[in-house]
């Protein structure tokens, strides 16, 4: 929580140093949507595990700052839901991420290949959603289009759920036991980003 709470403040003061600049062409705003596909083993101890079916999606906002030609930095937050594949057995994380982003183009202007890796925490608002570390890596091409950029990209994503609650079924002793767990989702991500 208290790195939340740092990461929100150095958000905070950045935007208004960012924004009391008079005629600054280098910051910027996006909207990113995404869709997330879980991949490898969710594991709950050593012992337990099963193969990861989380899908998933996400919506981020993110206020940007060109360093130069080819580097920026950007503040944002996000939204993202996981809900599990299995019709018999649903669990469903909610996660609002709190996040610093460094971008990397290989051309100064014009469409480009670059990437871009974001990490940070989840905030928990309430109940229904879940805290964590948050840590994305992708690569995208930047397609420019009068004043806006379209940015398609695939990524890979790690979502830390802390204390998530995990009910396993014994079948030799038929018994239902329930625990608090730390748990990683992993996932590929396929994202979508327009830039102002």
């Amino acid at each position: 929580m208290r790195f939340s709470l740092l990461l929100l403040l150095m958000s905070l003061l950045s935007a208004i140093n960012i924004l009391g600049q008079e005629n600054d062409k280098k910051l910027n705003f996006s909207v990113e949507a995404g869709h997330l596909s879980g991949i490898g083993n969710v594991r709950h101890t050593e012992d337990i595990y099963h193969e990861n079916f989380m899908k998933g999606s996400r919506l981020r906002f993110v206020l940007g700052y060109e360093l130069n030609d080819y580097f920026s930095t950007g503040l944002g937050f996000g939204l993202d839901g996981y809900k599990s594949n299995y019709s018999f057995s649903e669990p469903y994380y909610n996660t609002a991420p709190l996040f610093i982003e460094f971008n990397g183009k290989l051309r100064k202007s014009g469409n480009t290949p670059d990437a871009s890796i974001k990490f940070g925490n989840s905030i928990k608002f309430s109940e229904s959603f879940e805290s964590g570390l948050h840590f994305s890596f992708d690569v995208g091409y930047s397609i420019k289009w009068n004043k806006i950029k379209i940015r398609p990209s695939l990524g890979y994503n790690i979502q830390q759920i802390r204390n998530a609650n995990i009910e396993i079924y014994d079948e030799s002793n038929n018994n239902l036991s329930s625990y608090d767990s730390n748990i990683l989702l992993k996932s590929l991500s396929f994202n979508l980003r327009f830039t102002f």
